[in-house]
């Protein structure tokens, strides 16, 4: 699924394994995301922020934390956006979202017609930038949900 060899030259035999080549070491390197003797386990999901080594997910980056490097602060995973550190505490980090979302997590779309259009069911209310509903079978935050 996406090995990548490398070939070592050692001067031990001891290392090697049924190849007819004595002296040479052959170390798999998986793949992002997978592991094992084929590269065909996939590492635990949201361990995209750690290092995966046979299934454990370890060496954390920076604020992130937890047993599958996803946690940001006390809230979780931030899932449009990334994980900032608040006067250095791993603990008490946020969600930075990126431009079109919102919410503790960054999984809310911004309600606001400056940065994503109404659809053509809606007006922008200008005083709040908000989208408005014209037509009363269209509802959300971009009038685009018809019930």
């Amino acid at each position: 699924l996406g090995a990548m060899y490398r070939y070592e030259v050692t001067g031990d035999d001891a290392h090697v394994r049924d190849m007819i080549m004595a002296g040479v070491k052959l170390e798999i390197f998986c793949s992002l995301g997978y592991y094992g003797d084929e590269c065909t386990e996939h590492c635990p999901q949201g361990c995209t922020h750690g290092t995966c080594s046979n299934g454990t997910c370890s060496n954390c980056e920076y604020p992130y934390h937890g047993e599958g490097c996803n946690q940001c602060g006390m809230i979780g995973d931030c899932v449009n956006g990334s994980c900032s550190a608040i006067d250095g505490d791993i603990t008490a980090s946020r969600c930075v979202c990126n431009r079109e979302w919102e919410g503790a997590h960054c999984d809310e779309l911004v309600n606001n017609c400056t940065i994503v259009p109404c659809s053509p069911r809606g007006k922008m209310r200008r005083r709040t930038a908000k989208c408005v509903c014209m037509d009363s079978r269209f509802e959300g935050n971009f009038c685009e949900v018809f019930f």
